[in-house]
């Protein structure tokens, strides 16, 4: 089935297309000085590189900007886009075009920088690397002796707890933190750190070395999230304990698709299917799928009404990310599934920790 990116569909291009003159304000507004012809072609040709296929002419801009403020100046302006494309369905695709090296602007100058921008990137949490010195931050906290809070996913299990700082470094931070939570950041081979008064943002972190016999871990590659989606959630999205297959069927067309359950929450399911379809984001659908309760090992059939929110590739298949109501009855059994899931998964992880000590 052929199918057309989310960020070239006429709805979506519309939407570029009325908001190129907001970018250009907003990155104006960090040059506190009116762009030139050139540097408003130059940053024309980077926004222009989001939706079409094209690359962005980076010399134009760095001809007038150095690297640190061409990459402020094109921060701001994403920001506003994100901003303004918050409540898009293609939302996740736009997070994840920024994120191509295309766009990055890096260069060794930038590290001499007070300020220091080593490149303007976005990840998946919708995560920008504008990185001002974190390090400095940490040292701040070590001497204030306060204590952060780590949040990691294990199996869509929220695993949250605070640490400490124990030494800083010009690159890395070594941390002292809950063996539960060490071994949950070993599995997510990242660290997120929740916001607090230190910190107006979430922040994310590579991993250098995990002592598992001191419970000490040591970090770097800090950078600021815009949002950080598993601190936001009412309740965990578990992954499955059994492969649960699962039915689509599309309200209008009733055209059924067959994939597996890949996640489940009280208020959404992911799944993925192989299968090809016609099912897009916007479309009504009926679930069907069977919950295996850890506690009795029993099998409930379950069928819910849902709104497609995306659709997009995984692993050369296509994974359905949906919102979806439920009676009463499906809901609590949704809801006892979702709460066995979660501590089984916490035993698991207990049960593996046993190992390292």
């Amino acid at each position: 089935m052929e199918t057309s990116h989310p960020l070239q569909t006429p709805e979506a291009v519309a939407f570029f297309e009325a908001h190129r003159q907001g970018f250009l304000d907003s990155c104006e507004e960090t040059l506190q000085t009116e762009a030139s012809p050139l540097l408003r072609e130059g940053l024309l040709f980077f926004y222009d590189a989001i939706y079409r296929n094209v690359v962005p002419a980076k010399e134009k801009v760095l001809r007038e900007l150095d690297p640190l403020r061409a990459s402020l100046v094109l921060a701001k302006g994403w920001l506003y886009l994100l901003g303004k494309a918050k409540d898009e369905l293609w939302l996740r695709e736009l997070v994840e075009a920024l994120n191509s090296s295309k766009f990055a602007i890096d260069s060794p100058l930038c590290c001499k920088e007070p300020y220091h921008v080593k490149s303007v990137a976005f990840g998946e949490e919708a995560g920008i690397f504008l990185h001002s010195n974190i390090i400095d931050v940490f040292a701040t906290i070590k001497e204030k002796n306060q204590p952060i809070t780590f949040l990691n996913l294990f199996e869509g299990v929220p695993i949250a707890s605070e640490g400490t700082v124990l030494q800083v470094t010009d690159e890395e931070v070594v941390f002292k933190m809950d063996p539960l939570q060490e071994l949950a950041m070993k599995h997510d081979n990242k660290a997120y750190i929740v916001k607090n008064q230190f910190f107006s943002k979430p922040v994310k972190a590579d991993i250098v070395f995990c002592n598992m016999v001191q419970h000490e871990v040591t970090l770097t590659n800090f950078v600021y999230l815009l949002n950080m989606p598993a601190a936001q959630r009412e309740s965990a999205r578990v992954h499955p304990n059994t492969v649960a297959k699962v039915a689509l069927v599309d309200t209008k067309s009733k055209q059924t698709v067959e994939g597996i359950l890949f996640d489940l929450s009280l208020g959404g399911i992911g799944v993925v299917s192989a299968a090809e379809h016609n099912i897009q984001a916007g479309d009504n659908v009926e679930v069907a799928f069977e919950l295996a309760m850890p506690s009795t090992c029993q099998r409930i059939p379950v069928v819910v009404k849902a709104l497609v929110v995306n659709v997009f590739e995984y692993n050369k298949a296509y994974r359905y990310c949906m919102k979806f109501k439920a009676s009463p009855e499906e809901k609590a059994h949704i809801e006892q599934f979702v709460k066995e899931r979660e501590v089984e998964v916490i035993e698991a992880l207990k049960e593996e920790l046993k190992e390292y000590m």
